[in-house]
């Protein structure tokens, strides 16, 4: 028998130790792995970012050359896409969007085939870019005030991957919308791990 389960008058008590372990044990380590997963995933973003010209150089052929972009290019639609809901709205296969995913190309997939599924994944990418978060994507901007912007615009966009905190946004130009996101890594199973 399970301990404490004949003794219901001292649930109580064991449910209040546990959660005191549990908020001891998440103020000691979560901010630690807040921070260094957002460090690597804000890297992540920039290289992103700058691979695909601020998204506005998107292609087959540049997932194709850079692969674990993909997680990244999710994260950046609204909503952000799941990498199931990537799946079924491209129709592309599962094995071959993880494939992607973990950085490389699958080996035994002709060419034609690679080359259809990525132009079916970058058609779905590119029409739920977010474009509140990235107002130069479709031409929403005026193209002297896109200068202006874009720079601050890559840095906000580069916490896709977390929440946008719009009280830091002091910039008269745009107020962002808060849109709270997760982490890519955590659907991808790299939980928060003990040291």
């Amino acid at each position: 028998m399970p301990i404490n389960a004949d003794k219901p008058h001292l649930w109580k008590q064991d449910i209040l130790q546990s959660v005191d372990l549990f908020n001891r044990w998440f103020m000691k380590f979560a901010p630690k792995a807040f921070r260094d997963t957002r460090i690597r995933v804000t890297k992540q973003v920039e290289e992103a970012l700058l691979l695909t010209n601020d998204l506005r150089g998107l292609s087959p052929a540049l997932i194709q050359s850079h692969p674990r972009i993909l997680p990244t290019l999710r994260m950046c639609t609204c909503p952000p896409l799941a990498r199931d809901r990537l799946i079924g709205l491209s129709g592309a296969g599962k094995a071959l969007v993880g494939t992607l995913e973990a950085g490389s190309l699958p080996p035994r997939m002709p060419s034609t085939l690679l080359a259809e599924n990525l132009a079916r994944i970058v058609r779905i990418i590119s029409r739920m870019l977010d474009k509140d978060i990235l107002p130069w994507i479709g031409g929403r901007l005026l193209v002297r005030l896109a200068w202006f912007a874009i720079e601050n615009q890559r840095r906000l966009a580069k916490m896709f991957p977390q929440q946008v905190d719009c009280s830091q946004h002091t910039g008269s130009f745009r107020q962002l919308p808060c849109q709270a996101t997760f982490s890519w890594e955590v659907e991808q199973g790299h939980a928060d791990q003990d040291e």
